[in-house]
């Protein structure tokens, strides 16, 4: 028996390296395992427009959702293999950014040159907000909070970060600390924003050549929390993406296009804990030169699931910060 089980364990091992060479692979310095981004053969997304400026997965229900264009707003109800276009105000003007309301399925906020809008019926009718100090903005982000669905940041493209927490019929301007522009006349152009699903006052923004700040007291000043990301962050990341855990909200997670050079952008993702607020690499080897449009993450299932434009990777969550 005991030499019966000597002679297989060379097959044992072999197929145990199959194993893991198949579902993690190694890194180009050798010795040291990553997890493989996967695609997922039941998703079979397609994009609505050639460009596509955001992707809203609907909190609610995994299979809605909704894609922010230059022709217009989209919405899906099968994960993205079918696009419906959703006019707003009669039109499909270009839209620039769409968000969900936490608790109410039916509840749609989306972004355009004229300002913020409001669906009560998931898209088919509209409804106009306020506009922040009586002026139309653009927005690029909008970002409700998940625990007091009235409180709603956005992000304009020339106007700075808003706050309002009537759910959008008065707004108040929250600029302090964030990077300015060259000319020093404006806040930077801020198209990714998150608030902290357990607290109103906190939220997120990256930059593609500042990296990502924080707030903890509603807006009134920003940080950095740039520790221990990679200086290519730094010098001009592609389509930075911002995520918290769904199963545990303290951990918060960051795609980015990391451009190696002219043809090549590496899709890189970090996590950090809001204990420590340092940010670690994920040790995944990503789809390169593929732009991602969306990020969900599932740490109960320690699996973070990748939108792109022809396919959804899942990619296994090897570490976990402290």
């Amino acid at each position: 028996m005991a030499n019966a089980m000597m002679r297989l364990l060379p097959l044992m091992l072999s197929a145990l390296a199959v194993y893991l060479s198949a579902a993690y692979g190694m890194d180009d310095k050798g010795g040291k395992w990553q997890a493989q981004a996967e695609p997922i053969s039941t998703l079979k997304p397609t994009l609505p427009s050639p460009r596509v400026h955001n992707i809203l997965i609907s909190p609610h229900a995994p299979t809605q959702m909704y894609a922010a264009t230059p022709n217009g707003l989209y919405g899906s109800r099968d994960a993205g293999a079918t696009w419906k276009p959703l006019s707003i105000a009669g039109d499909h003007e270009e839209v620039f950014a769409v968000a969900a309301h936490p608790t109410d399925p039916s509840v749609v906020f989306g972004g355009r040159r004229d300002g913020v809008w409001l669906s009560h019926d998931g898209g088919e009718s509209w409804m106009p907000l306020p506009y922040p100090a009586g002026k139309p903005v653009t927005p690029l982000a909008i970002a409700p909070a998940p625990n007091q669905p009235n409180t709603i940041y956005i992000a304009t493209a020339r106007d700075g970060v808003y706050r309002s927490v009537d759910g959008g019929y008065r707004w108040a301007a929250i600029d302090q600390g964030l990077p300015e522009s060259r000319a020093g006349d404006r806040v930077k152009e801020i198209r990714t924003l998150i608030v902290n699903p357990l607290d109103a006052n906190a939220a997120y923004v990256a930059l593609p050549t500042d990296g990502v700040y924080r707030t903890t007291d509603a807006g009134k000043n920003w940080v950095p929390v740039n520790e221990g990301l990679p200086v290519s962050f730094l010098n001009g990341a592609y389509r930075p993406i911002l995520e918290f855990d769904s199963s545990d909200p303290k951990r918060l997670y960051l795609v980015f296009g990391e451009r190696i050079h002219s043809h090549l952008v590496r899709n890189r993702i970090y996590m950090a804990s809001a204990n420590t607020e340092k940010w670690i690499p994920v040790e995944a080897e990503l789809p390169s030169n593929e732009p991602i449009l969306a990020l969900r993450v599932d740490g109960a299932q320690r699996t973070a699931r990748l939108w792109g434009p022809s396919a959804v990777w899942q990619v296994p969550l090897t570490e976990h910060p402290k």
